[in-house]
């Protein structure tokens, strides 16, 4: 890392260092301090997990999206370009686990709310979360679509996306019930978006 970084804990073990990590992304999100933030990602980059990567995109997604001034500058940040290149690295390697339907969405919407249309990633989100859609709770998989339907709107869904939203359709459609309202708004906003009348969803 970067001279001066006071990385999370050196000889912590294996299983408590990301959840040390974590805590640092998480506290320096919460002062809503996006230069103290960028510096703990940077500082902890090379020894981050995919919840760790899915959760520093979040914080700083969820710090620029209301205010296109950090956005931009986000867009041309070289923290924020090394994030983008380990998100893309983990995600190819990733082994299917309780947490990855949440770092499936949280990266979704975080490319969507800052713009980034990285056609790499994204057909590595939506393959993934086809293997383990299952597992998606329904805030997750509504996140999920909303996000592609943000990022692609009707100019067309990337073929793994598309089957994405063929499943998510067919899984929602099972179980209603557990959606919130807020959950169901996003979802019939994103089939009404990509054009999605073929979608069993409200039949």
């Amino acid at each position: 890392g970067p001279k001066g970084c006071n990385v999370a804990v050196a000889g912590a073990s294996d299983k408590a260092f990301p959840r040390q990590i974590n805590n640092q992304i998480i506290a320096a999100a919460n002062n809503e301090d996006i230069v103290g933030l960028l510096w703990v990602i940077e500082c902890n980059l090379p020894d981050m997990n995919l919840v760790n990567l899915s959760t520093s995109i979040h914080r700083l997604a969820k710090l620029a999206a209301t205010d296109g001034q950090t956005r931009s500058l986000l867009s041309s940040n070289e923290v924020v370009g090394a994030l983008l290149i380990s998100i893309q690295s983990k995600l190819v390697q990733a082994r299917v686990d309780s947490n990855l339907q949440q770092s499936l969405s949280n990266i979704a919407w975080s490319f969507a709310t800052l713009q980034i249309e990285d056609a790499n990633v994204l057909g590595l989100v939506a393959d993934l979360a086809l293997k383990v859609i299952d597992g998606f709770k329904s805030y997750e998989v509504s996140t999920l679509i909303w996000a592609f339907a943000k990022l692609y709107g009707n100019e067309g869904l990337p073929s793994s996306a598309k089957r994405v939203f063929f499943v998510a359709a067919n899984q929602s459609s099972k179980d209603l019930q557990s959606f919130s309202f807020r959950s169901l708004a996003n979802i019939v906003w994103a089939y009404a978006t990509v054009g999605a009348r073929h979608f069993r969803l409200f039949t």
